[in-house]
């Protein structure tokens, strides 16, 4: 079958430049926040790069990395304000591994002048349809994908920044009074 043709006649396969461009700028968004959990990973196990590395090149899923960093922060801090967060996290980026996945992986095609995916799930429900869709969504996914690395950034800054440990040496002195808070009357 070559590259237009189709078994059903109104579709061709392929998609326009900006689809495909499209697509790798969410594959490469995605590479990176995986590296993000990878690294967190290796540095709260405390391992160098090369030994974690060759634990996490196992895990094969963004979620089997996040649930592995959750069982680490758990372990070392386990009464964290960050496990909710991490928690609610996890979740959201469940969602976003299917539209991902979607984009990745679902065939791209061409419905007259129309790019779109063909999807083939079977969740709880059978979908077998073209779906339509434009390189400006997987430009918007890119951006969410791209906030979330970030959102997973500021999560280990917080996981650090709670296992820092308190000088012992450090007295806090004691803050003014109410009284000497409250502005001058005269």
């Amino acid at each position: 079958m070559s590259n237009s043709e189709h078994p059903i006649p109104w579709i061709t396969t392929g998609a326009t430049p900006e689809i495909y461009q499209a697509i790798g700028m969410v594959a490469e968004a995605w590479a990176q926040l995986e590296h993000t959990a990878d690294y967190s990973i290796w540095h709260l196990a405390c391992v160098n790069h090369e030994i974690g590395a060759c634990i996490t090149a196992h895990l094969q899923s963004l979620n089997r990395r996040l649930q592995a960093l959750m069982s680490l922060v758990r372990l070392k801090l386990p009464d964290s304000p960050v496990l909710p967060k991490l928690n609610k996290f996890i979740g959201y980026t469940d969602n976003l591994a299917r539209e991902r996945n979607r984009a990745v992986h679902d065939p791209w095609m061409m419905h007259g002048d129309i790019p779109g995916r063909f999807q083939v799930t079977a969740e709880r429900r059978l979908v077998f349809e073209f779906r339509p869709d434009t390189s400006d969504r997987l430009k918007n996914l890119v951006t969410q994908i791209d906030a979330a690395t970030m959102d997973l950034n500021q999560l280990m800054i917080e996981v650090d920044f709670q296992m820092m440990p308190l000088p012992a040496s450090v007295e806090i002195p004691p803050g003014p009074s109410s009284s000497e808070l409250e502005p001058d009357q005269s």
